[in-house]
């Protein structure tokens, strides 16, 4: 979740980790986003992805970490790197082509494809 004010960005990762957010930086400027293909669009740099329950608040004088949530255990959904993730974004430092290819090596993007008549 990311919400902005006129002197505030706040951006927040879920206590469980199954949404991704990542932190990333231009030309000075902090930027939220949700997958590292939208800074690599705009020519930003990938600084990191969020903790599990991790808030970033960043003022004008800079960005701050912050962890308002109970710890609790991650549980990464497959359907972020397989169904929802675009296949040049980098998550958890893996492309969702290499999960996927280690998850289902006979997966459809995997097999030949054969008409359909």
């Amino acid at each position: 979740m990311v919400a902005l004010s006129p002197t505030k960005m706040i951006g927040c990762r879920d206590a469980l980790g199954i949404r991704p957010l990542v932190l990333g930086e231009l030309d000075g400027a902090w930027i939220l986003a949700s997958e590292t293909c939208a800074l690599d669009i705009i020519g930003a740099r990938v600084v990191r992805d969020l903790k599990p329950g991790e808030m970033v608040i960043v003022t004008a004088e800079g960005a701050e970490s912050l962890f308002p949530f109970e710890t609790q255990k991650p549980r990464f959904c497959i359907f972020e790197y397989v169904y929802f993730s675009r296949p040049d974004s980098r998550s958890r430092a893996a492309t969702p082509m290499k999960c996927e290819r280690r998850l289902a090596p006979s997966s459809p993007s995997r097999t030949r494809s054969m008409p359909i008549s």
